[in-house]
């Protein structure tokens, strides 16, 4: 398992670019989970099976948790949010367009 390595640079060390880094693991995790959710109806064994499934749900949940805070982060802290505060975040506009 990596460990990350992070050195804290003011410059070039903000909340921002934090929540940005966080995009890779998460779909890393995103897709882990997926894979497990898959894998579990081919396993033989009931009990196994219900095992990895209860897990898939407990982690699927947790990540839903994580991608909330992390998307308030990447909201607060991000450098044209007063401006998207104002005209609307693009997921959002992109949303609404799908919707109509």
């Amino acid at each position: 398992m990596s460990q990350a390595n992070f050195k804290i640079v003011p410059e070039k060390d903000d909340a921002y670019r934090r929540a940005c880094d966080m995009e890779q693991p998460l779909e890393r995790i995103r897709n882990f989970t997926a894979a497990l959710a898959r894998l579990a109806p081919t396993i033989d064994d009931e009990q196994a099976a219900a095992i990895i499934q209860q897990l898939t749900r407990a982690i699927a949940e947790s990540l839903d948790e994580v991608d909330d805070i992390h998307g308030y982060f990447f909201r607060l802290n991000h450098p044209e949010r007063e401006r998207f505060e104002r005209e609307g975040w693009p997921d959002e506009q992109a949303t609404e367009a799908v919707d109509d």
